[in-house]
């Protein structure tokens, strides 16, 4: 017999976030939650009104466009990467002085975009 286990959707569950958090400002809140809680030093939003480039590869035209830029100084731990493969999972839960406790506040950036990316190091 195989062992019962309970599965999500991730377009269920990223649909659910969005039903949670407005698509208004909370995004901004929510970046710099994420930024407070890594301990970083700075935090700087760019928007790029660049016009979308409709020429060139699929994949090109995906990463072209207007973009919402966010920067801060802190490195992501292995621990970061493992909490944002899991919706909801809540890792900083239980670390004291974090703001973020339900692990969805990331996931808000998708009223802006279907295509997400971040990098650290």
């Amino acid at each position: 017999m195989e062992a019962f286990t309970q599965h999500m959707d991730v377009c269920t569950s990223i649909r659910h976030v969005l039903s949670e958090y407005p698509g208004d400002t909370n995004l901004f809140y929510e970046l710099l939650q994420n930024a407070d809680d890594a301990q970083a030093t700075t935090a700087t939003f760019i928007i790029d009104e660049r016009p979308s480039s409709r020429s060139g590869p699929a994949s090109d035209q995906v990463l072209s466009g207007p973009a919402l830029l966010f920067y801060d100084d802190a490195v992501f731990q292995e621990q970061d990467y493992a909490n944002l493969m899991h919706i909801g999972s809540g890792g900083k839960r239980v670390q004291h002085g974090k703001t973020g406790k339900f692990g969805l506040g990331f996931n808000s950036i998708y009223h802006i975009t279907d295509c997400p990316h971040f990098v650290s190091g």
